[in-house]
């Protein structure tokens, strides 16, 4: 696997190896969550909703910078990350999925930074 990330992060050198992890964490977030119903399909908002939670349980207030260092900055490169573990097998996609699902994601400050705000800072 370690392999494989580092072949995509060759083929596409915008994101560090770590970025495909952690999509493959979210993933397996999702795959856990709906185990019983059986669901394998996945909605773009709910899988950068579970890679913001992933992202924010093991990095917390350092998120975006660790996010941003690895060149994670929208949920474009989120939908763009999950688009090339899918051309190298390691994801799978319905024929309806579209990387432009990603597009209209959440915002990375927001999303990120907020969390930790104290409440007279925000």
């Amino acid at each position: 696997m370690n392999k494989m990330l580092e072949i995509l992060a060759e083929r596409d050198p915008r994101y560090h190896p770590e970025a495909y992890r952690l999509v493959l964490q979210a993933m397996d977030r999702l795959r856990e969550k709906w185990a019983k119903e059986g669901r394998r399909d996945f909605r773009a908002w709910e899988v950068m909703d579970a890679f913001r939670e992933v992202a924010l349980d093991q990095f917390g207030p350092m998120a975006l910078m660790v996010l941003e260092e690895w060149g994670v900055r929208s949920s474009r490169d989120i939908g763009q990350l999950v688009f090339n573990l899918v051309e190298v097998g390691l994801l799978g996609k319905s024929p309806e999925d579209r990387i432009e699902d990603f597009n209209e994601g959440f915002d990375f400050e927001e999303a990120f930074r907020k969390p930790f705000l104290a409440e007279n800072e925000e």
